[in-house]
């Protein structure tokens, strides 16, 4: 689960990551979570894992993200290794280059999505991982309900700050 509310647009600070969304700012929040993703998919490829990676951005609202530049209609997962439209970059990190930030910052919507994600995968207590990367505080403070039913699935629940400013107690109320 990635933020892409409007304060992931700032300045990051810190070690440059560049313009990995091509928005024509350089080394955002969102570029560095964007950096965090495709180091994480890296180290799936590179440890052999074979995993279903799927990502989920959010704001106000979630977006379930096409995981599948080729396939008709929405494709929720993808294997790290895949290059469906065989243009030599993983359909994870094309997936995560397309990326835009925009609006407020609501925790609630992307997870009662991986609530619906891990229940469409039919996902095993135990399988699944969740990791949720984030700038900002959620303006609605009710989403221990949905932490609970990721908790009561098995999902093993990560959750990161990215920037100088990142609000870590709404972070700790995920993990």
């Amino acid at each position: 689960i990635l933020d892409i509310s409007g304060s992931t647009g700032g300045g990051l600070g810190g070690q440059s990551v560049g313009d990995l969304n091509n928005d024509g700012r350089s080394d955002t929040v969102l570029d560095a979570e964007i950096a965090g993703f495709i180091a994480l998919n890296d180290q799936l490829i590179t440890d052999n894992v074979n995993a279903q990676v799927g990502i989920i951005a959010f704001d106000h609202n979630a977006y379930p993200t096409d995981m599948d530049p080729v396939a008709a209609g929405l494709q929720i997962v993808t294997a790290p290794t895949t290059d469906a439209d065989g243009n030599g970059v993983m359909d994870v990190e094309d997936a995560l280059r397309l990326l835009q930030w925009q609006g407020g910052t609501d925790f609630e919507p992307p997870l009662q999505g991986a609530i619906a994600f891990f229940t469409a995968l039919a996902t095993q207590p135990g399988a699944g991982v969740l990791v949720f990367l984030s700038d900002g505080q959620s303006f609605n403070p009710g989403f221990a309900d949905e932490v609970a039913t990721l908790n009561g699935m098995g999902i093993d629940l990560r959750a990161f700050g990215v920037g100088g400013g990142a609000s870590l107690p709404s972070l700790r109320g995920i993990d």
